[in-house]
């Protein structure tokens, strides 16, 4: 009996988050000596993940997601739940800069619903964009707007008050499987949505032109005015399978897009005179950049003998327009589209890749991170400095140090557990700064894996991502540790620019 109220108390504490070694030091872990500045879980006792986030002026978080069944967003004393109407909702929540719960709201249908992507305008507004399947509804129950997916799985953006109200949301799609992968909006509030689809495919209840893929999937951005009417839709690609994976804007309004393509695909579908690339070897990632209005201004294609791939929102610009691409890679590539030479080789069945373009599509630097073991990275964000801090999930062994310099850190979990690590580039790609969070467990299942970024006013990075079971989340020689309730929960850490658990 004894035993069975200690794991309760650890449970329940846990679940708020509290720092579980100043309570139970005898466990066998060393104390915590601060309190963090902001670290904290959300979850229920299904699998619940963070895919996005966004921060505001004052240092509050906005996090999307999905989850499953009844999840608790409140990470203090009180209790906000939230119930999934099917399989898998999204979710939508604010939090101060302490962390503290503003709201948070539930959208989606009995199918399976997909968050990808994230945005936020000059005056607050907050955007949501992904995929799903039936009668979704956006909104408060009762009070939402509901849209019908025309196909297995149709994309969605949602806009949405700085106070959660819903104020449009639109479907875009076909009978084919299709999604939005990324978003972007401008200083009027123009929103630019990105993704891929099959087949023909509309915005609704917008309106606009229907588009056609060229054969399998294409790429498309599909731009939004501020109240949710269509400007313009532009298909992208050619025969072969091949889509969007990540959007931005300039800082002279051009629209920045980057994705995959195999064989030969078109990159001017609006009129323009046809600007074809072909493939070096299966999947190739492409640059390009478009005028507001969707006209193709140039294009650049990367790409070797094997496989090459961005991640979803696998985009983002520096201060001067520069292009940073995050993926993965194997075998050989050049990472030069222009007539010099900068080739790197995997270490490893696929190695990740950090790449940076200049504001015309020349080639700046590249990072690439492998190893012995397995790394996958989620996604990236540039620092005023020009820096890069990158976020994921690893394990195994792996060299976290792009250079001629060794810098191996190996995951604290065994049998394919992963741990989730943070790291800061320069803008030169040497290694800054690496850390990780895990556990040593072997017991399967207990995966640790960031999965978005974003910066506080002060340039503190917060590292948001999922994990199960224990994990110690203090890169340094301490310990913070936070415990999830069920399969899968969301957290939420703040760093310092050096890498060190935020005080």
């Amino acid at each position: 009996m004894r035993h069975r109220w200690w794991a309760v108390l650890v449970l329940a504490l846990g679940c708020q988050g509290e720092l579980i070694d100043n309570r139970f030091p005898g466990i066998g872990q060393p104390p915590t000596p601060f309190t963090p500045a902001l670290a904290f879980r959300i979850g229920g006792a299904g699998p619940d993940l963070i895919t996005a986030m966004v921060t505001d002026p004052a240092g509050g978080v906005i996090l999307a997601g999905t989850f499953t069944g009844s999840t608790d967003f409140d990470p203090g004393a009180g209790v906000t739940a939230l119930t999934s109407l099917g399989a898998i909702d999204g979710f939508l929540a604010r939090y101060s800069s302490s962390g503290a719960l503003a709201w948070a709201l539930r959208f989606g249908s009995t199918g399976d619903e997909r968050v990808t992507a994230l945005a936020r305008d000059a005056s607050g507004s907050l955007y949501v964009g992904g995929g799903f399947e039936g009668a979704a509804s956006f909104g408060l129950s009762g009070s939402g707007v509901v849209q019908n997916s025309d196909g297995g799985e149709d994309g969605f953006v949602a806009k949405f008050s700085p106070e959660g109200v819903l104020l449009w949301a639109r479907r875009f799609g076909g009978a084919g499987l299709d999604e939005v992968t990324a978003l972007a909006v401008d200083g009027p509030g123009n929103v630019f949505a990105a993704g891929v689809f099959n087949g023909t495919a509309n915005p609704f209840p917008a309106g606009g032109t229907n588009v056609q893929s060229n054969g399998a999937s294409d790429g498309f951005v599909l731009s939004l005015g501020p109240d949710g009417s269509v400007r313009w839709t532009l298909p992208i690609g050619g025969p072969q399978a091949d889509g969007v994976r990540g959007v931005a804007l300039s800082t002279t309004g051009k629209v920045v897009v980057a994705g995959t393509f195999r064989g030969a695909a078109d990159f001017d579908r609006n009129g323009g005179v046809a600007t074809s690339l072909r493939a070096l070897g299966g999947v190739d990632f492409f640059l390009a950049v478009y005028s507001s209005t969707g006209l193709l201004e140039r294009v650049r294609a990367v790409g070797g003998l094997n496989n090459e791939s961005l991640v979803v929102s696998g985009l983002s610009l520096d201060g001067q327009d520069g292009a940073v691409l995050l993926g993965s890679f194997s075998g050989s590539l050049d990472f030069d589209p222009g007539p010099g030479l900068a080739a790197r080789t995997s270490q490893s069945g696929q190695d990740v890749l950090l790449a940076r373009y200049d504001a015309g599509g020349e080639f700046l630097s590249v990072a690439t991170v492998g190893g012995l073991g397995t790394v996958t990275a989620a996604r990236a964000i540039v620092a005023a400095d020009g820096s890069v801090v990158l976020t994921g999930a690893f394990s195994g062994p792996i060299d976290f140090d792009p250079g001629a310099g060794i810098n191996v850190i190996t995951s604290l979990g065994t049998q394919g557990v992963t741990d989730a690590f943070a790291a800061r580039y320069t803008a030169a790609g040497g290694l800054a700064w690496v850390g990780r969070f895990g556990e040593s467990t072997a017991i399967a299942g207990r995966a640790t894996s960031g999965t978005a970024l974003g910066f506080d006013s002060a340039g503190n990075p917060i590292v948001v991502g999922h994990f199960f079971g224990s994990p110690d989340f203090d890169p340094g020689p301490t310990a913070f540790r936070l415990i999830s309730v069920g399969e899968a929960d969301g957290f939420v850490v703040k760093l310092t620019p050096t890498g060190a658990l935020a005080q």
